[in-house]
């Protein structure tokens, strides 16, 4: 019989904050943005702001406890285990991309396969081509490598609500440049929800896959204790003394 999901306070909370932080960017670029700080603070798109600073420690989180899960499923002598450790990797990439902008910096040196070597010219001149050019093969890989661990050792990760939370991620991100060119002017209302919607959908799908991280960590620790319940008292004492040492 499957297991039922249930959502942990925590991804709630997270999941309201998310929202509260789109409401209130909406809301101060519909009051006119009358204080400075408080638009940096509030602002969806900006790198200093509150939006960036959350995504960043999502992020985070997901590199860790993945290295947690990573940590509990390795076997040395199974190749296949040796690429659980790819996935906190990526994940701790995305967290300093986040803050330091790699892609946007590969967005602007891709600029010279396009004519004159810029992008003003073209339908792309607010992000670019580095969608095409890295954006949509990174997600072919990546949606790639997370079947190939669920097909050798499906047993890992929750494996639907962490592809779902993918997809939704990259998504999110591949919404802003498909539509951010039509509406470049983030003053627009047309602007506001573009970006609004964006950054909404990368952090629901960080919150998606934090979920089924928990949830996955939490039946690990699960397995663990009901086989240290029914061993032996001695072999418990082992077992516990195993988990310490660890």
């Amino acid at each position: 019989m499957e297991r039922k999901y249930k959502p942990d306070p925590l991804i709630i909370t997270l999941i309201a904050f998310e929202i509260l932080l789109v409401c209130l960017y909406i809301g101060n670029w519909a009051i006119g943005r009358p204080y400075t700080k408080f638009n940096h603070l509030t602002d969806l798109d900006g790198e200093a702001s509150i939006c960036c600073w959350f995504s960043v420690v999502q992020l985070s989180l997901v590199a860790m406890i993945t290295s947690v899960i990573a940590y509990a499923r390795f076997d040395r002598k199974n190749l296949i285990s040796w690429t659980i450790i790819g996935i906190p990797v990526i994940f701790f990439l995305l967290s300093m991309d986040e803050h330091i902008q790699i892609h946007e910096w590969l967005g602007v040196k891709s600029d010279i396969f396009l004519k004159g070597g810029s992008r003003l010219n073209t339908p792309y001149r607010k992000t670019g081509i580095w969608a095409f050019l890295i954006g949509i093969p990174f997600m072919a890989l990546f949606l790639t490598y997370i079947y190939l661990l669920k097909k050798y050792v499906g047993n890992i990760f929750n494996f639907r609500i962490f592809t779902f939370g993918i997809l939704i991620f990259l998504g999110g991100a591949m919404t802003h440049d498909m539509f951010n060119n039509i509406y470049p002017n983030t003053n627009t209302l047309g602007g506001i929800i573009i970006i609004s919607l964006e950054e909404f959908l990368e952090m629901f799908g960080i919150t998606i896959i934090l979920a089924g991280m928990l949830d996955t960590l939490n039946s690990i620790l699960q397995y663990q204790r009901n086989e240290i319940k029914s061993a032996s008292p001695q072999k418990s004492e082992h077992l516990l003394q195993d988990d310490l040492k660890k």
